[in-house]
């Protein structure tokens, strides 16, 4: 999946949830903003979006609007969020191998030319009349630093300053609004960006696990508890693995601390939901770049002493995943969607499987102590019987 239509179908479900409670009111706020005829129903395009069975589709392009008209409101300036969901589609342009066209690089730079103008500045006014505009303009600008390194390669210092920026966002977003006493679905849904944007850009960093859980430790519980809201709303495995990996890093032992020293109870946890949503990532030998797993997972840092707690609680549903992926990778290699969902079908199949031949078992079990009882019984009333005197 691209990463615009990612950020779409994301704000598609965060709205769903947060505003408009059904698809059937989805479709009818994308059909309201669209101005289509009274004739067309959006219901079934809506599900098949939100299940993932189409790819893209162009009655989303709106999607944007109703996130802003629903959930963010007037939180910020609406062209904000215009701007972030080019940004994704920028983005995009680097998702295969060949270089990029001068045309496309253009846009990219465009892109960051807009951001520079319309971010760069404090402006007393706006933030006065919007409350969450300097927490969104310093998340625009850690984003604009994330293009930069992503199409246009960047260098430390400058993805530092995202970073920076990043934090920024998350620190004002996660300031309590006057008169509220929680944070809202707004709120948490860009904290949980800007912390997806800070773990890709230390990922870009040389590597330093000390450093990376350094800067994660310093965000406060409240960035990982957002991210881990968003991979729960939207069931995403992307944001699962990566809320897997962001635990994991979080409780990484210290050079001079023993592997026990920290419990790994929240990296277990998270890594487990994202097999049962992917069970390709049940596999942890396995390197698939075009889904985004550069790394197989039994080689990643953060999970070093996460792996040995998997496999001792966990190692009938990673022996499942490893024979159901064998059989579907081709189908996963052609469409990941596709793939994913034959895999979770045969592991429902295996599951229930498994179920049926518990339950034959124990029946068998129940039938073998049964037929044990009664011939023990005929046996005593046998010797019972010839015990008697003979009159």
């Amino acid at each position: 999946m691209e990463l615009q239509e990612r950020f779409r179908r994301t704000c598609a479900m965060i709205a769903l949830s947060a505003a408009c409670r059904s698809q059937d009111a989805l479709a009818a706020r994308l059909k309201g903003e669209l101005k289509l005829d009274d004739k067309v129903d959006l219901r079934p395009i809506v599900t098949r979006y939100l299940n993932g069975d189409v790819a893209s589709s162009g009655y989303f392009e709106a999607i944007h609007v109703i996130f802003m008209l629903d959930v963010v409101g007037n939180d910020y300036p609406p062209h904000f969020l215009g701007w972030l969901d080019r940004a994704f589609g920028s983005y995009d342009l680097c998702s295969s191998e060949d270089p990029l066209g001068k045309r496309q690089g253009n846009f990219v730079r465009a892109l960051l030319a807009e951001a520079r103008m319309l971010f760069s500045k404090e402006n007393e006014a706006e933030a006065s009349r919007y409350p969450r505009y300097e927490g969104a303009r310093h998340l625009m600008l850690g984003m604009a630093v994330a293009i930069e390194q992503r199409v246009l390669t960047s260098n430390e210092a400058r993805n530092r300053e995202g970073i920076e920026h990043l934090r920024k966002a998350i620190q004002l977003f996660g300031t309590l609004k006057p008169g509220t006493d929680a944070l809202s679905a707004s709120d948490k849904f860009h904290i949980a960006h800007a912390q997806h944007m800070i773990f890709w850009l230390l990922s870009e960093l040389p590597r330093d696990l000390d450093g990376m859980r350094s800067t994660l430790a310093s965000l406060g519980l409240g960035a990982p508890h957002a991210y881990e809201w968003l991979a729960r709303q939207t069931g995403n495995w992307h944001y699962q693995i990566n809320l897997a990996e962001l635990y994991g890093i979080l409780s990484t032992p210290n050079a001079s601390e023993p592997a026990s020293a920290k419990c790994p109870a929240d990296a277990v946890k998270a890594l487990v939901r994202a097999i049962e949503i992917n069970p390709r990532l049940g596999v942890l030998g396995e390197s698939t770049g075009f889904d985004g797993i550069e790394e197989p997972l039994d080689q990643a840092p953060a999970f070093q002493h996460v792996l040995p707690v998997l496999r001792k609680q966990q190692g009938a549903l990673l022996a499942d995943c490893e024979e159901v992926y064998r059989q579907h990778r081709s189908d996963y290699t052609k469409d990941q969607t596709k793939g994913i969902k034959t895999m979770l079908k045969a592991m429902k199949d295996r599951k229930k499987n498994a179920k049926l031949v518990a339950a034959a078992k124990r029946t068998a079990i129940a039938i073998a102590a049964a037929t044990f009882v009664l011939a023990s019984a005929n046996i005593l009333t046998v010797c019972q019987v010839l015990a008697k005197p003979v009159f």
